[in-house]
C-alpha cells in the first residue's frame, strides 16, 4: 500500500472515531431527554464503542490499513454520517418548540424509527469490517504457515548435514590411534 493510502485510510479512521464520540454523546443527549429510554439504544451504545475500539485497533495496526479494509472503513464511516444527522435533529427535536410538539414528535417516533434502522445498518457495516479484519488475520497467518511449512525441510536437510558431520568424526576418531578421545560432536537440531 502506497504512502497516500495508508494517510488515507488513517484520516478515515480518524474520521469514525470522531463520529463514534458524537454519535455517543447525542445518544446519551436523547437518552437523558427522553424518559424510559428503551433497552436497544442502550444495546446500539455498546456496539458505538465497540466500533470505536475497532477504529483504534485498525489505526494501531499498520496490516490492517489497506485498500480492502479502508472500503469497509468508508462504508462504515458513511453510515456513522447518516446516524449522525438523525441523531443531531432528534436533539433539536426533544429540545425545540412547544411540549405538545415534542410529545407528538415522541409518540409519532418517525425518527426514533430511522435512528434503529440506522443503527442496524451501522451494525451490519461494524460487522462486514470486523469480518474483513478476520480475513486479513487469517491471511497474515497463512503466510506465516506456508513460511514455516518452506523452513521444515531446510531445518531436515541441516540436521542430516549435522549427522553426517557426527560420523565423520566418530570415523575419524576410531582410525586414530593415539591422540586426542574425539569427544567432539556437534548435536543435531531439535
Amino acid at each position: 500500500m502506497s504512502g497516500i493510502e495508508a494517510i488515507g485510510v488513517l484520516a478515515s479512521i480518524g474520521q469514525l472515531l470522531e463520529f463514534g464520540l458524537k454519535i455517543t454523546s447525542l445518544i446519551n443527549d436523547v437518552y437523558n431527554r427522553v424518559k424510559d429510554a428503551p433497552e436497544k439504544v442502550l444495546l446500539h451504545t455498546a456496539h458505538i464503542k465497540q466500533l470505536v475500539e475497532t477504529a483504534c485497533l485498525i489505526q494501531e495496526e499498520s496490516e490492517l490499513q489497506n485498500p480492502l479494509v479502508h472500503s469497509h472503513v468508508r462504508a462504515t464511516l458513511q453510515e456513522a454520517e447518516k446516524l449522525q444527522r438523525i441523531l443531531e435533529r432528534m436533539v433539536v427535536d426533544y429540545t425545540k418548540g412547544s411540549g405538545k410538539k415534542r410529545l407528538w414528535k415522541t409518540l409519532v417516533g418517525r425518527e426514533e424509527r430511522r435512528m434503529i434502522a440506522s443503527f442496524d445498518r451501522l451494525e451490519k457495516e461494524k460487522s462486514a469490517l470486523i469480518l474483513c479484519i478476520s480475513f486479513t488475520h487469517t491471511e497474515t497467518l497463512g503466510i506465516i504457515r506456508d513460511s514455516v511449512g518452506e523452513l521444515i525441510p531446510r531445518i531436515n536437510s541441516m540436521d542430516q548435514g549435522v549427522n553426517a558431520i557426527n560420523r565423520r568424526f566418530r570415523r575419524a576418531n576410531k582410525h586414530r590411534s593415539h591422540g586426542v578421545s574425539g569427544q567432539l560432536m556437534f548435536s543435531p537440531l531439535q
